[in-house]
């Protein structure tokens, strides 16, 4: 198991997010290849299929590309009479709102998520966002019950609409045939 470099499931808030960028990503640009690879890494784990040999090799020419990550190794003193312990410290060189970072910590994210075991991943059928079932969920359809619920409302609506009109409908082809 590698060290854990970024936080856990951020790569769902960057691809739930990624809609929402503003800013337009030049094709050939390294942010460009680390959102398609994004993209393509998530599908494949939603389709439930290993990855290819091709993502595998994109991915670390992407990261020799992008030296992303500083390490730096300190030993830190004790108050107590213990060893002192080695510490390492591990920082992303660019800002945190840099969007070749974002696209690299959600893949880092999505890369220690798949090593750490089974990883489903789902997108909601009301609102598009992608999500992770519960354990227990044998088929998780929404993300949450508040889309679930809307589903359903929309759903019963559009029903209810669909027989006023039919009903309509027969109403008035009862009364032309009677004329």
């Amino acid at each position: 198991m590698s060290p854990v470099l970024s936080r856990p499931n951020y790569f769902l808030t960057v691809l739930n997010q990624i809609s929402h960028h503003s800013h337009p990503i030049e094709p050939g640009s390294l942010e460009y290849e680390f959102h398609d690879l994004l993209i393509q890494l998530a599908k494949s784990v939603q389709a439930k299929r290993n990855m290819s040999d091709e993502i595998v090799h994109r991915i670390n020419q992407a990261f020799q590309n992008y030296q992303a990550v500083r390490f730096k190794l300190s030993i830190a003193p004790t108050d107590t009479e213990e060893e002192p312990y080695v510490r390492i410290e591990s920082e992303f060189v660019d800002p945190p709102d840099q969007w070749r970072r974002i696209y690299m910590e959600a893949i880092l994210s999505l890369l220690e998520a798949i090593e750490r075991g089974t990883l489903e991943l789902q997108t909601c059928m009301q609102c598009g966002h992608w999500f992770i079932p519960y354990q227990r969920a044998q088929v998780a359809k929404f993300c949450t019950t508040k889309c679930r619920n809307r589903h359903h409302y929309v759903l019963h609506k559009t029903l209810k609409k669909q027989e006023e009109i039919y009903h309509e409908l027969e109403v008035k082809a009862r009364t032309t045939n009677y004329a």
